[in-house]
């Protein structure tokens, strides 16, 4: 389907990744969402952070000259209080 593979290819190129990354996640989002969700808990851990059952994590991407910088935010459950 041309449509579909130009579309994927815009995506990844608006994102900054191969479009075979993009191609995959269409085809199987829930793995690679479990996957994301295990490597931001793995990096938070190692970075000291604590996260509660109901605290959630911002996930955000930028660009920069030597490629993409990925920021997590943690925004406890009790601060929206």
């Amino acid at each position: 389907m041309p449509a579909l593979a130009a579309l994927r290819s815009a995506a990844a190129r608006q994102l900054g990744v191969s479009s075979e990354l993009v191609g995959l996640y269409t085809w199987h989002p829930p793995v690679l969402e479990n996957a994301l969700r295990m490597f931001v808990l793995a990096r938070l851990e190692h970075l000291g952070a604590q996260l509660g059952p109901s605290d959630v994590v911002t996930v955000r991407f930028a660009s920069r000259p030597d490629g993409r910088l990925m920021t997590l935010e943690p925004i406890r459950a009790n601060a929206s209080q």
